[in-house]
């Protein structure tokens, strides 16, 4: 099935430099760059930062954007992806985003979040589910490009691994990840530090009344 594209409007940007960023800010406003594709030069913009927020938190950084370019010439639709967003550490804040104008005919990297789905055996005898990698790196033309990808780890025992040679995502979707790179694991669950601090519980009583004695 065809990727869905999400329309977002964006509106020309003319002030640069911090103050009018953050006054652009202040009004619920992102600021943004669009490049990439044909684009002889970069376009500044501006975006709502409740829509973009909305998209971003529904689905995921590897949303694929209609982009509405509004300016005083009138409306220019592009498709973009979100390159890259620039977040305030502390409010959570979007302060910047860049984005890069794409040809759907022509093959994009993504970086995908890895959702583990299913019960480990492992799990149910105690093992500790370990998961190593959580975003996959792959190339296919943007309509192709999953939001997720999953990996079943139901049959995971005690000291079982899932590769990403082990996955299957069509013959369309290129991994670019090493296939010997592990996904998840099921350790076993760690007992021995448990038991020496009960030793040493039992042990301490005996110690106390030594020292009393003496």
């Amino acid at each position: 099935m065809e990727r869905k594209r999400y329309e977002l409007e964006a509106d020309i940007r003319y002030g640069i430099g911090k103050e009018s960023a953050k006054k652009l800010r202040r009004k619920g406003l992102v600021p943004a760059i669009l490049y990439g594709g044909n684009l002889e030069k970069s376009i500044p913009l501006t975006l709502n930062s409740r829509d973009f927020e909305h998209l971003l938190s529904t689905h995921g950084d590897n949303v694929l954007l209609d982009l509405v370019v509004k300016s005083e010439e009138g409306d220019d639709r592009k498709i973009a992806i979100v390159k890259e967003t620039q977040w305030h550490p502390v409010t959570r804040e979007i302060l910047h985003a860049d984005l890069t104008q794409i040809a759907l005919d022509e093959k994009v990297t993504f970086h995908v979040p890895i959702v583990l789905v299913g019960e480990a055996q492992g799990v149910a005898k105690g093992g500790i589910l370990n998961q190593v990698l959580h975003e996959m790196e792959i190339e296919c033309l943007p309509t192709q490009a999953p939001e997720e990808i999953e990996v079943d780890i139901t049959g995971l025992d005690v000291g079982d691994n899932v590769q990403v040679k082990d996955i299957e995502v069509g013959n369309e979707i290129e991994l670019r990840e090493a296939l010997d790179q592990v996904i998840a694991t099921i350790v076993p669950p760690i007992v021995e530090e448990i038991e020496v601090e009960e030793e040493v519980e039992k042990l301490e009583p005996e110690l106390v009344g030594e020292e009393e004695e003496s």
